[in-house]
């Protein structure tokens, strides 16, 4: 009979130490009850970290004396990316960025050429991605709706507040009036309940972290100017994706083929309009009717010219262009306003 040689167990390997665990001479390692920061972004300012630079940004121009537009992109999905403008003021050596997009250096020097940034304005609920960053390098007054929330809190202990209420509190340039669109800032709603089929739900779901519009709120910017008519700032209550003129573009950023699809899907195509997406995810009743009081204070403010948050500059004939659209059969049809002061 053949005896059995019993089997030799293999040696145990040492136990893995969990990835950012110390081990300290003579003990046993414990696993870190630390949680790591989540990372949003290598670029950092003070130690914060902030959304990255969305990808290239045209040049600063020069749009009307005192005001400067730059266009920049938001990566809306994966082939996706919007074009969105930034619209800078100057008043009295201040400057107030509204719709802000991050730029790289060399347009940053630019800006800072200008004047020194004071105030930050958020117009919009839709946006407000870059506002922190702006917020910390230039250390100015941030400016909202009551109530706006940043889904991230880039590093800080806690949330980005506004120290600024656009409904209440005066701005201080003289060159300002800000104009609240009421009918918005009574109706928060999370815009993912609003939309109408499943590729605008996605797009926005994926663009803007699903409770960014929880509050939602709306605001015009009306910069006065003593020559030549006054402007009007505006968020995503309007749109002009159209120049009628070489001067109208603010840059010769294009859009890839994937984003002009997705654009099209989304309505947002032509001359000044108001997005149909748009209306669904702020007026009341998700129509043109629940957002009408609005459109009616807006057509009886004094303006000339226009730029929003994205597309180009319409110039001199921006307010009896938009008239057309809005007594258009989108809108309210051809008696809108009829008698009215405009």
């Amino acid at each position: 009979m053949v005896s059995k040689t019993p089997k030799k167990s293999a040696p145990k390997s040492p136990a893995r130490i969990p990835k950012g665990t110390k081990k300290a001479s003579g003990s046993i390692a414990k696993p870190s009850t630390t949680k790591p920061q989540k990372e949003f972004s290598e670029t950092k300012w003070k130690g914060i970290l902030y959304a990255p630079i969305q990808g290239p940004n045209g040049p600063l121009k020069q749009v009307f004396e005192d005001v400067w537009a730059v266009e920049g992109y938001f990566k809306m999905m994966p082939f996706v990316s919007i074009k969105r403008t930034m619209t800078i003021i100057r008043h009295e050596g201040e400057l107030a960025i509204i719709n802000a997009v991050r730029v790289d250096e060399a347009t940053e020097k630019e800006i800072d050429k200008l004047g020194t940034v004071k105030h930050i304005l958020r117009l919009t609920s839709g946006h407000g991605l870059d506002d922190p960053y702006y917020f910390d390098r230039y250390d100015a007054k941030l400016w909202s709706g009551p109530g706006a929330t940043w889904d991230y809190k880039h590093g800080r202990q806690q949330p980005l507040v506004a120290t600024g209420n656009l409904a209440k509190d005066s701005f201080p340039f003289k060159t300002v009036e800000i104009l609240e669109l009421k009918s918005v800032a009574e109706h928060p709603t999370d815009v993912t309940m609003k939309l109408g089929s499943l590729f605008s739900f996605l797009a926005v779901r994926l663009s803007w972290k699903s409770r960014l519009l929880v509050n939602v709120q709306e605001f015009g910017v009306l910069f006065k100017r003593p020559r030549g008519g006054n402007l009007l700032i505006a968020g995503d209550f309007v749109q002009n994706q159209q120049a009628l003129t070489e001067d109208e573009k603010i840059s010769d950023l294009t859009e890839n083929m994937a984003t002009k699809a997705v654009s099209w899907c989304l309505g947002f195509t032509g001359r000044i309009f108001v997005p149909s997406l748009y209306l669904m995810a702020h007026s009341p009743d998700g129509k043109p009717s629940g957002m009408k009081k609005d459109y009616e204070m807006l057509m009886s403010t004094p303006f000339k010219h226009l730029i929003g948050a994205h597309g180009y500059v319409a110039y001199n004939t921006a307010k009896e262009e938009w008239m057309e659209f809005l007594r258009g059969p989108k809108m309210y049809g051809p008696d809108f306003m009829k008698g009215k002061n405009t």
